[in-house]
């Protein structure tokens, strides 16, 4: 029944994309009175061109002659948060305390960092620090100074030491600072300071320091830097060292990293099995070890794989939630141990907080219960699953329950005194403009501020409506996924819909219209302009190479311009190869969705090494979470849940996929898949 399932057939779906894809959301009908007159809307337009090009004195000049402020301040903002700004103190500080809830005020408060005037007063440097704390090392350098002027002797120097601890410095400001002040520093600030570097991977500032500090320190800093640089007298220098040093944990962890990149891995595990008690940077030792568990995984190793999982106490919650989710998955799945499997899950509920990673522990906790024969236990553990669900697990919660559709929470509701008070603000203002005259990556950045500092569920909705009322799904979805963050869940605004009289024809048959929205979303953030860092184009983030292979396929003439020009021709390229891919895996989504973001050839190498999810001894779900690459497996679970959102959005009906199509039956059970 689950290879049936996984094999959803993608045959004749062609009409049912079209029209499912020009159906519109339905949403409150009013009449939007425009922030900008004609005229004024056209000079925000030509300033912002001019600031395209850098011409900062025209897009002053082009703004100020509008008679609404706004495209001023706007103009005035950039510039003040531009990297090669030349503003002056005054003005930035003068903006600050104007504007103090816009966007990247922690840019604004570093730039003014470095233009505070060497004839500042001690006093008003003070002042300025007392209501805006220093962002950089420029500014707690200038704070420290006032404050030992001012006879604040001891707190000044407190900060100036912790400044040359943490500071990233130049080297001609390393020079400066340490001549400066070299008078208040001890040892054991060079020291650590050197400590600091060199966690921090600044290898060539940590060599400055290497003269400051006693010569056993040197010693060990030189056996860092030769390990971190895979230096050939690295051998020599660490058996230079004290032997009590050799148990120091930055040179431990440096030994493990080392030996890691040079395919040491059973080597690296064994400096890993015992971590420090004094465990720095715990985020860094993590790294290597969360490597190490799947490596071991894969090596058969489970006891040693399980070892390293378990050993998670010194970690922060992060980490540790994440370690304590393998602990309990290899317990469960490969040790055959759900007691001590259903204590990890429990624990990473009780530390975490985000809707994906609540409903990933709750879903493991009911299968550990059900393992146990706690059926009730288990029932409660997918009841809290099923509260959150837009997530994978959520969703697989919801199947296992019986459920044929997702329950939604209610949207946040709001009135007419909270839409006047939420209007009157200027940012609100300035964030419809942007809309009006197409900025929609600046307004992205402004409708993501207001989400991110949105104290009410109301006020999280109100962005929300704002956001609907333009034609950017990237900046609804941008905004909606940083209200997710405080827990308010926007259906409407977080999964728009906004293709429209998407019709084509070719050899192919389209996938369902819902996987074509998800993957969209995921993508691009069904931005048609969006290109990654990696040179992937448009909706559905093609590389180029690809779309010529389908255009050439499709018989169409292939024109890179128009993959971010022409959303159409993005759509028919990118859904045509979603097609091959599911046609090439037999019309599995997880198969299909690994490539689209991994490629065919590590595809190949998966299912070699972790086994066929089509078959009947591979659980779908452990397959996923065996891959070696987090990227992927967030991309195909991200995908997934929001596929199952999209077919509700659509309408569930008799042509719809039963809900979990994508995933393992309920009826199945998970079993220890065999490697």
């Amino acid at each position: 029944m689950e290879r049936d399932i996984c094999r959803l057939s993608i045959r004749g779906g062609l009409i049912a994309l079209a029209i499912a894809l020009a159906t519109p959301v339905s949403s409150e009908t009013r009449t939007i009175t425009p922030i900008l007159t004609a005229s004024d809307a056209q000079l925000a337009k030509d300033a912002f061109k001019a600031v395209s090009a850098s011409q900062w004195e025209m897009a002053h000049a082009i703004s100020g002659a509008a008679s609404n402020p706004l495209p001023r301040q706007v103009i005035e903002w950039l510039f003040l948060t531009d990297a090669h700004g030349v503003a002056e103190f005054r003005r930035l500080a003068r903006f600050i305390r104007a504007h103090p809830d816009w966007p990247a005020r922690s840019v604004l408060e570093t730039n003014l960092e470095k233009t505070i005037p060497i004839n500042l007063t001690p006093a008003a440097v003070a002042t300025w620090f007392e209501e805006h704390p220093p962002r950089s090392a420029t500014g707690a350098m200038r704070l420290g100074a006032a404050l030992v002027s001012l006879g604040e002797i001891e707190r000044g120097q407190e900060i100036l030491k912790e400044t040359w601890v943490s500071g990233d410095f130049t080297k001609r400001e390393d020079r400066e600072f340490y001549f400066k002040h070299r008078g208040i520093f001890v040892e054991e600030d060079h020291a650590s300071r050197l400590q600091q570097l060199l966690w921090n991977g600044k290898t060539q500032a940590a060599r400055r320091m290497l003269f400051r500090v006693s010569p056993t320190t040197k010693q060990l800093g030189i056996a860092r830097i030769y390990l971190m640089e895979r230096h050939p007298d690295v051998d020599k220098a660490i058996a230079s060292l004290p032997k009590e040093l050799l148990n120091d944990p930055g040179l431990v962890y440096e030994r493990a990293r080392w030996r890691r990149r040079a395919g040491k891995d059973k080597r690296a595990r064994q400096l890993l099995f015992s971590l420090p008690d004094n465990l720095v940077r715990p985020e860094k030792w993590w790294d290597e070890i969360k490597y190490q568990i799947r490596v071991t995984l894969k090596e058969g190793s489970v006891t040693d794989a399980y070892q390293l999982a378990a050993n998670n106490s010194l970690f922060g919650n992060v980490a540790r939630a994440e370690a304590k989710w393998l602990a309990g998955w290899i317990a469960l799945r490969f040790l055959n141990e759900p007691d001590i499997a259903y204590h990890h899950f429990k624990t990473m509920h009780d530390i975490v907080s985000m809707p994906i990673s609540q409903a990933r522990a709750a879903y493991w906790a009911a299968q550990a219960s059900t393992a146990t024969g706690d059926k009730q236990l288990a029932h409660h553990w997918l009841q809290r699953g099923v509260s959150k669900p837009t997530t994978f697990y959520g969703q697989l919660s919801s199947v296992a329950l019986g459920y044929d559709h997702l329950n939604f929470p209610t949207e946040p509701q709001y009135d007419m005194e909270n839409i006047k008070a939420f209007e009157e603000r200027d940012i609100v203002q300035i964030t419809r403009m942007l809309g009006e005259i197409g900025e929609s990556k600046l307004m992205r950045r402004f409708a993501v501020h207001l989400a991110e500092t949105s104290s009410t569920p109301a006020e999280h909705a109100l962005v929300a409506r704002l956001t609907a009322d333009y034609s950017f799904p990237q900046v609804r979805i941008a905004a909606a996924k940083r209200s997710v963050r405080s827990g308010v869940i926007l259906i409407d605004s977080g999964y728009p819909m906004p293709f429209a009289s998407v019709v084509w024809s070719n050899e192919y048959y389209a996938p369902e219209p819902a996987l074509v929205m998800a993957v969209s979303r995921q993508e691009s953030e069904m931005d048609p302009h969006a290109i990654s860092s990696a040179g992937a184009r448009g909706l559905l983030q093609l590389m180029p190479q690809t779309a010529k292979h389908m255009a050439r396929k499709l018989k169409l003439r292939y024109d890179r311009a128009l993959l971010l020009e022409d959303p159409q021709y993005n759509l028919r390229l990118g859904t045509a190869y979603l097609a091959e891919l599911l046609d090439k895996y037999e019309g599995c989504y997880v198969l299909a969705l690994a490539a689209y973001n991994a490629g065919p050839a590590r595809v190949k190498k998966w299912l070699w090494r972790y086994g066929d999810p089509r078959t009947e001894d591979v659980s779908l779900v452990d397959w996923i979470e065996l891959l070696p690459y987090h990227e992927t497996r967030n991309y195909i679970q991200r995908v997934l849940e929001t596929t199952e959102v999209y077919r509700d959005r659509l309408g569930r009906d008799g042509t719809t996929p039963t809900m979990g199509t994508w995933q393992v039956m309920v009826d199945i059970p998970f079993e220890t898949t065999k490697h």
